[in-house]
């Protein structure tokens, strides 16, 4: 499968307000004004960090898509979407290789064509395809901001995972080790620019409630900044702190972020 850059992190929250002042201030960036998507039930709005947009998801109908989330898991971490040259092929290949797609067609919102791949064979993530770029607009964002430069992803087994990552992502994966700090086995699975660390075990670990009783799914976004030790208190006077661990790379409190924890690295030279 043709696989191009990261385009998206999809949050789903229930005040779209509140979000975006939150990630305003987080990413030192602007965000585009609200807009709605029927097809969803939901309103929705674009902050960017870098080539990466943090699509801010609200839901104005009960029994909606992003509304049941919201329900089952609390606001957080959603989806995360992948660029395709052509969305029609992409969704052939997936069907010729059993893979469950969403929807029939492609869904349509503002010039975009898109698919959902289901999570299910993605051991929980939610993995969207996109063609057909859209120029959402926004700030620039802070020099000090950084780059999404991968993803945490609680799995129930990581060589499984990881596997799934390599057939459908083409990812080059690695051998396991053991994440101290979040206490499980762990993989890493790298798709272009992104590494994704698959981890078995770390939820109850850490206390997400977002993935206990034995869910699999985002855990945290990977952040690499200039400057860690400047990045700080910049974003402690905005009203974001760290979890309350020792030891490097930080971890933002995902109570403080609505619902999204944010690990933050060293640039990588």
């Amino acid at each position: 499968m043709n696989i191009g850059r990261l385009l998206e992190v999809g949050v789903a929250v229930p005040d779209l307000d509140a979000a975006t002042r939150t990630f305003v201030r987080l990413l030192g960036t602007g965000a585009t004004d609200p807009i709605r998507a029927p097809m969803f039930a939901m309103d929705f709005r674009m902050c960017r960090l870098g080539d990466v947009d943090f699509e801010l998801m609200m839901p104005y109908a009960a029994g909606s898509v992003v509304s049941r989330f919201i329900a089952a898991r609390g606001e957080g971490l959603h989806h995360i979407a992948f660029q395709v040259p052509d969305i029609g092929e992409t969704i052939a290949l997936c069907r010729a290789r059993g893979l469950p797609i969403l929807s029939d067609e492609p869904v349509l919102l503002g010039g975009l064509r898109a698919a959902f791949l289901h999570p299910g064979c993605m051991a929980g993530l939610l993995v969207e395809f996109v063609e057909n770029l859209h120029g959402w607009g926004g700030a620039a964002p802070a020099p000090d901001a950084g780059r999404v430069s991968g993803f945490g992803v609680v799995v129930k087994d990581v060589d499984a995972a990881a596997s799934s990552y390599a057939n459908i992502l083409g990812a080059t994966v690695a051998d396991r080790h053991w994440n101290a700090a979040l206490g499980g086995h762990a993989r890493y699975a790298r798709v272009g620019a992104i590494r994704f660390e698959l981890i078995s075990g770390a939820a109850e670990r850490i206390g997400s409630a977002r993935l206990s009783g034995n869910r699999q799914g985002l855990h945290h976004v990977c952040l690499d900044v200039g400057n860690p030790e400047a990045f700080w208190p910049l974003r402690a006077r905005a009203g974001v702190h760290a979890a309350a661990w020792a030891g490097a790379p930080f971890l933002t409190d995902p109570a403080a972020c609505h619902g999204v924890a944010f690990e933050i690295h060293p640039a990588r030279r």
